[in-house]
C-alpha cells in the first residue's frame, strides 16, 4: 500500500518499528488491491501469473 508506506516508512523500516505494527494488528508486508469493473476472469488470470513469479 503505497500510502501505509509514505505515512509509516519508519516503523516498516526498523525492526521496532514492525513489532509495534505487529503488536497493533497491522501487517506490515499488506498488499491493497483495488478493482473496478473488470471481468473476474482477467482478474484472477493477472494475478495467477504474478503470484506464480515469486
Amino acid at each position: 500500500m503505497p500510502y501505509f508506506y509514505l505515512a509509516h516508512c519508519d516503523l516498516i523500516k526498523t525492526k521496532e518499528g514492525r513489532k509495534l505494527l505487529a503488536k497493533k494488528g497491522i501487517n506490515w508486508e499488506l498488499v491493497r488491491i483495488s478493482v473496478g469493473t473488470e471481468p473476474i476472469e482477467e482478474l484472477i488470470s493477472i494475478f495467477e501469473k504474478a503470484l506464480n513469479q515469486i
